[in-house]
């Protein structure tokens, strides 16, 4: 065999065990570049369906990226009519995927990188919440609420909006037990002048209806005690 045409083909053959390797250890490192470029590409079916057999591999599903490129995909899906129609719930999907991704990356490796989608992730899921709850639908609106608080636990809107939301539904021991969560996580808030702005339009909101349904049950100073705590933390606008 020709020397030329023999080199040729073990240099070949080495860089298709280099690229091999290189594949291997981006996945053992947890970097997942192929899913990095999909989503890039906004390929988002292809992604989501790699992402999830990454999280059902016994080698790979306990690592925290698979499961937060699934759950960008949903919500990137969520948004194109055409795989919105073919997914069906794909902004359920993302939560729930969120709440699979928060379990595995519990020292947050990967959160603050992703904070506008998870900004972005939650405005949009407590929208739908707002809608459900319009419509008369609490517990489809609570559903909502509580994924976001799988993901995000210390979001303190979601906590109370969900003890406003056991108070009108008559569960007055659930909604003390809320509130007092609430309590917890509002605490660790140091500059208001950071706080995401869909937590402090549902605190606010949360707040109001809550004073209202005060009023309505003649409790009119604690309504008012309400109003002039929610003023305390967002002020008088």
């Amino acid at each position: 065999m020709n020397l030329k045409l023999v080199l040729s083909i073990l240099f070949s053959f080495n860089i298709l065990l280099l690229s091999a390797q290189s594949k291997d250890d981006a996945e053992e490192e947890g970097q997942y570049y192929d899913l990095l470029m999909l989503y890039m590409d906004a390929d988002y079916e292809k992604c989501v369906v790699k992402s999830v057999k990454y999280t059902e591999k016994d080698k790979t599903k306990g690592d925290a990226l698979p499961y937060l490129y699934a759950s960008m995909c949903f919500y990137e899906a969520n948004n194109v009519e055409d795989l919105k129609a073919y997914y069906g719930t794909p902004l359920k999907d993302a939560l729930k995927y969120m709440g699979k991704y928060r379990r595995k990356d519990k020292d947050l490796i990967y959160w603050s990188d992703h904070l506008k989608f998870i900004e972005n992730l939650r405005t949009e899921a407590k929208a739908e919440a707002l809608t459900q709850f319009n419509e008369g639908k609490d517990a489809k609106a609570k559903y909502y609420y509580k994924q976001i608080l799988k993901f995000d636990p210390d979001d303190y809107s979601c906590l109370a909006i969900m003890a406003y939301l056991l108070a009108y539904s008559g569960d007055e021991y659930g909604a003390t037990g809320k509130f007092e969560e609430f309590e917890e996580v509002i605490d660790k808030v140091e500059f208001w002048e950071n706080e995401s702005q869909d937590k402090k339009d549902l605190l606010g909101y949360s707040f109001t209806k809550y004073a209202d349904w005060l009023n309505s049950k003649g409790r009119s100073d604690s309504a008012y005690s309400t109003v002039k705590r929610l003023e305390g933390y967002l002020g008088s606008e």
